[in-house]
């Protein structure tokens, strides 16, 4: 029979982590983009909350075999926070996590980008579309904003999710090196 392992203080990490994240990305929203202060804690949940599902989803899609490695380093770290093997094989671990790292950071960007614009268009009032004489009937003016959700961007929204994100990373970052260092 298999056994569970639940990774307890994991979930705890994450969750604290995720609430720190949600107050500072909320407060930059809120700054930024000129929402109100329950708006911008209300987008920064919901995108936080989406966005951290989509990546555990993708972490545990990726495929696993038994002899990788980096994979064994990347479950390690998750788990029990310490790497797997020697000191100089775990270089070459914290270089392809640092590179992991930056790829995450800009696809979370990405994502959460396109869920704020999705947010908007689903929650806009059909008042402010229905002057639009080429829309008729609910769902062809809900589908129309989606399909401009998905295809514009307010240049103001991407310079606010990238600070958001820098800060909510960096804030996260120097709290794991202050848990690792102090173990």
């Amino acid at each position: 029979m298999p056994s569970l392992i639940l990774p307890l203080p994991t979930i705890l990490v994450q969750s604290v982590l995720l609430l720190l994240a949600i107050a500072l990305e909320g407060f930059v929203l809120h700054k930024q983009l000129n929402l109100t202060r329950k708006t911008s804690i209300e987008y920064s949940i919901s995108i936080n909350l989406y966005s951290t599902f989509i990546g555990w989803l993708l972490f545990f899609l990726l495929p696993v075999s038994e002899n990788n490695f980096l994979e064994l380093n990347f479950i390690s770290f998750i788990y029990f926070n310490n790497f797997y093997g020697s000191s100089g094989e775990v270089w070459s671990v914290y270089q392809t996590i640092f590179l992991s790292c930056v790829i995450f950071f800009f696809l979370i960007c990405l994502i959460e980008l396109k869920l704020l614009d999705l947010l908007e268009a689903l929650i806009q009032t059909s008042e402010e579309h229905e002057s639009d004489p080429e829309a008729t009937g609910r769902s062809v003016i809900l589908k129309k904003r989606i399909t401009v959700a998905f295809l514009k961007t307010e240049p103001s929204k991407v310079s606010a999710i990238i600070i958001a994100n820098g800060l909510s990373y960096t804030l996260i970052l120097a709290i794991l090196f202050i848990l690792q260092i102090t173990e």
